[in-house]
């Protein structure tokens, strides 16, 4: 099996902008199945898949972050071959570092740049674990460790023999997190939108606004309801917010978009400016 994150792609050719997701520790393209019919028409949505999603090839998956990039950006350049669309990287905790080293990568190799990106539920870069390592506890603490999280769906909860089945691709992947060690460079340029749950059990608003070192351009963060991962009503905020930050970045005015708050009317936010 190749070790190479693959893209699967949306068949909305006529979309105004292409929207890649980047799943979460232990998730797949499916973490973002429910997203394909919640977007209107001019956003197109293509899901970033890391490899090693089984326990029997989770051992193909890299021991540190950068060593995925070189293999996703040729299949990210292939999957835009003759596209003049703009494109903004979403990632969701783990998938939030991968979004950021593959912009950083692409800025080096002297590619376009992302409209915008938009970070979920991952401390800063440059901010060190504070929670301690989650890949190397015990099967019996990992598990307790996910039910705090909210990562276990609630039709799979009560099913632990599921749980340590994906037990293997859940230890690699969060490796890949907290192992990570921040290398540094400029800042970019393109505007960022971070968010995180209000119960997030292991990173704090601070490790959130610490992004905002991260750019140049506009920055702002805020709080959705539920844990490291959104409950409901924290993601149905969350899409909802996203596609009138989308709008706004690549410039394009979706169907009832009047009806669409474009920010956090509720929610905690934060527009301070910090400095590494």
């Amino acid at each position: 099996m190749s070790a190479q994150a693959e893209i699967f792609a949306s068949d909305r050719s006529r979309a105004a902008v292409d929207l890649y997701v980047f799943h979460h520790a232990g998730g797949s393209r499916h973490s973002f199945a429910a997203w394909q019919s919640k977007f209107p028409a001019e956003v197109a949505l293509h899901r970033v898949q890391l490899p090693g999603r089984t326990a029997e090839t989770c051992n193909v998956l890299p021991k540190w972050a950068g060593a995925l990039v070189p293999g996703l950006v040729r299949n990210f350049l292939a999957s835009r071959a003759g596209s003049r669309r703009p494109f903004v990287f979403y990632g969701h905790s783990l998938g939030a570092l991968i979004a950021f080293e593959l912009t950083r990568f692409l800025r080096l190799i002297g590619e376009a740049m992302p409209a915008g990106l938009v970070v979920a539920s991952r401390r800063a870069p440059h901010c060190e674990l504070s929670h301690g390592e989650l890949f190397s506890l015990p099967d019996d603490e990992l598990v307790a460790a996910l039910h705090r999280l909210g990562g276990v769906p609630a039709h799979m909860r009560g099913k632990e023999d599921w749980l340590r089945q994906v037990l293997p691709v859940i230890r690699a992947d969060l490796q890949l997190s907290d192992i990570y060690r921040y290398a540094g460079q400029p800042p970019l340029d393109c505007p960022m939108l971070a968010v995180k749950g209000s119960d997030d059990p292991i990173m704090s608003l601070r490790e959130l606004i610490e992004w905002s070192a991260h750019t140049t351009g506009s920055f702002t963060c805020g709080e959705l309801p539920g844990a490291h991962f959104f409950d409901a009503e924290g993601t149905r905020r969350l899409e909802t917010i996203l596609v009138g930050t989308l709008a706004r970045w690549a410039d394009f005015e979706p169907a009832g978009m009047s009806a669409r708050p474009t920010s956090f009317p509720e929610e905690r936010t934060c527009s301070t400016r910090t400095g590494i």
